[in-house]
């Protein structure tokens, strides 16, 4: 037969090839690689739970080693400067202060950087007890500052007794470091409130 063409036989696919072809095309996640997925992501989240919660503790720590140090040093300085000073206190933040003879809280002449202003880290606060009583810390200082809670550090070596807590919310509830004042000028960090340094 002339003319005719022969046509070669075209291979056949099978049922099975496709069902193959078409499962490679489909995307998805095996049960596995999701667990996998799962479990290093949970590792993730614990590590980072973990560096929060410590440095948080020692943003608290240094927070109240530095009260403690300032109050200190200022004392002492009252002491040999013959002057009475007071650390102004509010719940984010405090300062140092001259007493004057008028009862005024005055800031000092000169850029003595043991009187500048600190404020403390955003989520940190303090909690204040003056002779053994609670205060009650506002945000922000009154204009002239007399409506202000204060430690007076006096020429004469004596303190308003205190006991500050820079605390802190956690998921765990609230972390504290203490930091206390004695009458006779004596200023100690406690550590933590349940006694731990």
């Amino acid at each position: 037969m002339r003319g005719e063409r022969t046509v070669a036989p075209s291979p056949t696919v099978s049922n099975h090839t496709l069902t193959t072809v078409a499962a490679r095309t489909q995307s998805g996640f095996t049960l596995i690689e999701l667990l996998v997925v799962v479990t290093i992501i949970g590792i993730l989240i614990g590590f980072v739970s973990i560096n929060v919660t410590i440095s948080g503790d020692a943003k608290l720590k240094k927070e109240a080693k530095r009260l403690a140090a300032v109050v200190q040093l200022a004392s002492e300085e009252a002491i040999l400067n013959s002057a009475n000073y007071v650390v102004r206190l509010a719940r984010s933040k405090y300062e140092l202060a001259v007493l004057d003879d008028n009862g005024k809280h005055v800031a000092p002449e000169g850029d003595d950087k043991l009187f500048a202003l600190h404020e403390l880290p955003e989520g940190l606060r303090l909690n204040m007890e003056i002779n053994g009583e609670p205060v009650s810390l506002s945000a922000e200082f009154d204009e002239d500052y007399q409506n202000v809670p204060v430690l007076y550090l006096l020429a004469s070596g004596e303190l308003t007794p205190f006991i500050a807590n820079f605390e802190m919310d956690t998921d765990k509830g609230v972390t504290r470091q203490r930091v206390k004042g004695e009458f006779n000028g004596q200023v100690h960090y406690l550590g933590n409130a349940d006694g731990q340094i």
